[in-house]
């Protein structure tokens, strides 16, 4: 098996951004991975009191009212601290988390983009270095299995996008379901250990066309009828300091 591409998603329930490889530190995620997410604005999340929570405290794919996030595609400049966001091409904001301006704009954006859906109010703006707002508290990178994806497409009917499943590292030229095999044992790419934390829980979210943004494949609900299970793809924990890039061939101890 290698890894096919390498993802990061900046902001929580937005499109990621494709990479040709990064750096992985131990026991950390993938540098800047949800590293923003909006959260609803009756919640105490925000920028001066960041914290994990639940999915059911964000504004993100699995929430009905939500899906319009999934047409927005964000690029996160690390060294400046430049966040810009793009829709159908065109750039519809660009602002840097070092302006004292940059939550409150960022804020009435998201606001005014998902008009009457925000009836929890304002969304506010989490943005942390140290805090990661991903599906689960630990510091997990992502992978899916590309022989997989294509099974579920088989059993469906139709193609089933990848993307659906957001994950940081995508797996190719392995069997369907292998990766269900390897929980609790250790993966290593590009000679870096990963341990394999937990298999991954398909939830709402994936029902959103990342081409359409329409919701119009309940994939929970297709996974548990032709395979009698949730899950689609594993949750790893870096155990090495290292760089990986795509093509870099996947083995298992």
């Amino acid at each position: 098996m290698n890894l096919q591409s390498l993802w990061r998603y900046p902001v929580k329930g937005l499109q990621g951004e494709s990479l040709s490889h990064v750096d992985i530190a131990a026991g950390k995620p993938i540098p800047f991975d949800r590293c923003f997410a909006l959260a609803h604005g009756d919640s105490d999340i925000s920028s001066n009191a960041p914290m994990w929570a639940l999915k059911t405290s964000f504004h993100m794919l699995m929430h009905k009212g939500d899906r319009r996030l999934a047409a927005l595609k964000p690029l996160y400049d690390e060294k400046t601290g430049c966040l810009t966001i793009y829709c159908d091409g065109k750039e519809v904001l660009k602002e840097s988390v070092l302006d004292a301006e940059f939550g409150p704009l960022v804020e009435q954006f998201f606001a005014d983009y998902l008009v009457a859906d925000c009836p929890t109010g304002l969304p506010k703006l989490a943005h942390s270095q140290s805090v990661r707002f991903g599906n689960i508290e630990e510091p997990v990178i992502s992978l899916i299995n590309l022989a997989s994806v294509r099974d579920i497409s088989r059993a469906v009917g139709q193609d089933v996008d990848a993307a659906r499943f957001r994950g940081n590292f995508v797996t190719d030229g392995g069997e369907p379901w292998v990766e269900r095999q390897w929980v609790g044992r250790t993966i290593k790419v590009s000679g870096i250990r990963f341990s394999v934390h937990d298999e991954t829980i398909r939830c709402g979210a994936t029902l959103v066309n990342p081409t359409t943004f329409e919701r119009d494949l309940n994939i929970p609900q297709l996974l548990h009828q032709h395979f009698g299970h949730l899950y689609c793809g594993i949750y790893l924990i870096a155990a090495d300091d290292g760089a990986v890039a795509v093509g870099n061939e996947i083995t298992i101890e």
